[in-house]
């Protein structure tokens, strides 16, 4: 059986994780806005 501690580390190297993979995420949307506004800025000025 695992002790309080071992559960606890445990959890937060859980959370950990997650956040990893929340902020790379978070950066990809981020990298995709700004080439949607790149595009639509490209776009507008060929409509122009």
């Amino acid at each position: 059986m695992k002790t309080n501690e071992e559960k606890l580390k445990e959890v937060v190297r859980k959370l950990k994780e997650q956040r990893k993979r929340k902020s790379k995420a978070e950066d990809e949307l981020i990298d995709s806005g700004d080439k949607i506004r790149s595009l639509q800025w490209k776009f507008e000025r060929l409509t122009k």
